[in-house]
């Protein structure tokens, strides 16, 4: 059995269970901490199916930040004073090799090429449909991450966006935390865009719920276009298998 610690959001957490699932791995403990980026018991998240033995332990809600210094940070020190039997490197890229706790927010081993398997289906996923404005046969989507992450704002291009969209054929569904910017793409194409009317909220189970439903909504587009520095957009890419930007 091996410790595996999930540290981020949704994306981040998903590309690295399934990795090390890909990684040969069947039985864990895992390590679920709440955080400001996800606060919810891994099954509201996760389907465990896919392993043979899992214990799951919940420790209380941390400051994200604080996490990933404090065990990334302890992670390493065990990693190199072990000589890498105990601990995996926090940055780990490649395989899981002997190592017993696994602590990252990285996929490694092939990617994340069975993840879609490791959502859970609930009553989310048709609440998140009867939420849409629009429910189109066919459709693109673009992600648009900003809120908290000063990264990917830091990169974002609103006329990348708007380019995807006027050259859309099909109705294109936007998913963004900025509540402003859905607005405004709403108003500038009322012909073009839907949405859905949820109130992105991180910090509740049932908002967890949502994300993972739209998550897949996301991976079901035609195109997609998504926000750099965004785990949850790249894991729709790789979900997809499109090449990521």
């Amino acid at each position: 059995m091996k410790i595996v610690i999930p540290i981020g959001g949704i994306g981040n957490r998903l590309r690295m269970l399934s990795s090390v699932h890909n990684a040969g791995v069947r039985s864990i403990c895992y390590i679920n901490i709440r955080s400001d980026a996800l606060n919810a018991c891994p099954s509201v998240y996760v389907n465990f199916d896919h392993f043979e033995r899992v214990s799951i332990i919940n420790l209380p809600k941390l400051p994200d930040k604080l996490i990933r210094r404090l065990l990334g940070g302890a992670t390493q020190l065990i990693y190199y004073f072990s000589l890498g039997k105990l601990a995996a490197p926090y940055n780990i890229r490649s395989t899981s090799g002997a190592a017993f706790i696994i602590c990252t927010c990285h996929e490694f081993k092939s990617g994340v090429k069975t993840a879609a398997d490791f959502f859970p289906r609930a009553a989310s996923d048709e609440g998140f449909k009867r939420s849409l404005s629009l429910e189109p046969a066919r459709y693109n989507a673009m992600h648009i991450r900003l809120g908290d992450n000063k990264r990917a704002a830091s990169r974002f291009d609103i006329e990348i966006y708007r380019n995807f969209i006027e050259e859309s054929l099909i109705p294109v569904y936007v998913a963004t935390d900025n509540a402003e910017l859905k607005a405004r793409f709403v108003n500038d194409f009322p012909e073009k865009i839907f949405v859905s009317d949820l109130v992105p909220e991180r910090g509740t189970e049932l908002g967890i719920a949502q994300a993972v439903a739209e998550l897949q909504f996301l991976k079901g587009a035609d195109n997609f276009l998504g926000s750099a520095q965004s785990s949850f957009s790249r894991l729709v890419y790789l979900l997809r298998g499109d090449s990521i930007e």
